[in-house]
């Protein structure tokens, strides 16, 4: 998985780099979630973090607009 944004980092992002690191992430944790239930992925932090990490997109994108 990618190194984790920091909340400077995603405040200092635009509009489109939002949408698209919404999209990624939603895409991620899609298959985070498939993999736990599955058994394939252990480590369910992962999951968490993903999750973490949209709501944090999720908020700045929701301030800027």
């Amino acid at each position: 998985m990618a190194a984790s944004l920091t909340m400077t980092e995603i405040r200092s992002m635009g509009t489109q780099d939002l949408n698209r690191e919404i999209k990624h992430k939603r895409a991620t944790i899609g298959a985070l979630r498939l993999a736990v239930s599955l058994g394939k992925e252990k480590n369910t932090m992962l999951y968490r973090k993903a999750k973490r990490e949209l709501a944090q997109l999720l908020t700045v994108a929701h301030a800027q607009s």
